[in-house]
């Protein structure tokens, strides 16, 4: 895997996905628990291994307490352990992507992935550090986005994000321009499986 640094703040991940094809959208993905509550997930160790299906997702995070990384409130349509369910999802974390880049906060990454992604980390690592430079983007860039439907190999469910990246700017402390990201078309592939009553992220690339 490479981490690199794009217009100074996005975090690209190259990590090879290969997919195949799914059954049907009502096919819950393979479960090791029940289906978690309608409203929100659980809160997730960092320690612990485990919207809509289209358009413009919402955010929204919890605190964190003892040290543990505390799961975001997800969208109802998120919480299933369906097709649609795992694209709600994957807009979802791809939102908050975004929203980790303009808030310096990684807390909702690190409880919507797996302990052992280590794409997931590498994005983590990538945030915490622009944030030890005093940097962060001055909006959320991921927002136009739009899920397509997922495809099943033998690693999980593998579901395209396509993202039309706005144009924002990497501040620093003071609000101060540092550098300009132009707008960006790509997509993200996110690896998911379904553990302990919800979704999480396995592995993830982002293609542009």
């Amino acid at each position: 895997m490479v981490v690199r640094r794009v217009a100074g703040a996005l975090v690209v991940l190259t990590v090879a996905l290969g997919s195949a094809g799914c059954g049907d959208d009502e096919t819950p993905a393979p479960s090791t628990t029940s289906v978690a509550s309608p409203k929100k997930g659980p809160a997730l160790t960092p320690t612990e291994t485990s919207s809509s299906t289209s358009g413009t997702a919402t955010s929204g995070t919890t605190s964190p307490t003892s040290g543990e990384s505390a799961a975001p409130d997800l969208p109802e349509a998120a919480t299933k352990n369906t097709k649609a369910g795992a694209m709600a999802f994957a807009e979802f974390y791809t939102v908050q992507v975004g929203e980790a880049f303009r808030t310096g906060d990684t807390t909702a990454l690190k409880a919507l992935g797996e302990s052992n992604c280590v794409a997931c980390k590498a994005l983590v690592d990538g945030i915490d550090e622009l944030r030890a430079d005093g940097l962060h983007a001055e909006r959320n860039p991921n927002t136009d986005i739009r899920a397509e439907q997922p495809q099943r190999s033998e690693r999980g469910l593998h579901v395209r994000v396509n993202l039309a990246m706005v144009e924002y700017d990497l501040v620093d402390q003071d609000g101060k321009r540092v550098e300009r990201s132009p707008r960006t078309v790509g997509y993200y592939t996110h690896l998911l499986h379904w553990r302990a009553g919800q979704w999480r992220v396995v592995d993830s690339v982002l293609s542009v």
